[in-house]
């Protein structure tokens, strides 16, 4: 496995695949649509990531920046992706 991290844009290559697992992660009455994301990255209010394991898109992961807190850390990862990480790196 070999993990890397890419910044997410309104010029992010893998956009369909991020709004495939946004919609796939949250209900309908709890999703933010992919461009309100990028709205909110635009004004840096959040930072929203991709995790790629060597060159396939497996999931991102979202930091919401508060100025008296800090960031907090929100990740969604394909269905299988975490299960196969954990079995790789625990041997299971």
């Amino acid at each position: 496995m070999s993990l890397t991290i890419q910044k997410v844009t309104s010029y992010f290559k893998d956009l369909e695949k991020f709004e495939e697992l946004n919609n796939e992660a949250f209900p309908d009455e709890e999703r933010m649509s992919i461009q309100e994301m990028l709205n909110l990255v635009q004004s840096k209010k959040i930072e929203v990531s991709a995790l790629y394991d060597k060159q396939q898109f497996i999931g991102f992961y979202v930091l919401v920046i508060e100025n008296h807190i800090g960031y907090y850390f929100l990740q969604f990862l394909q269905n299988n992706a975490l299960k196969d990480m954990v079995e790789k790196h625990c041997h299971l």
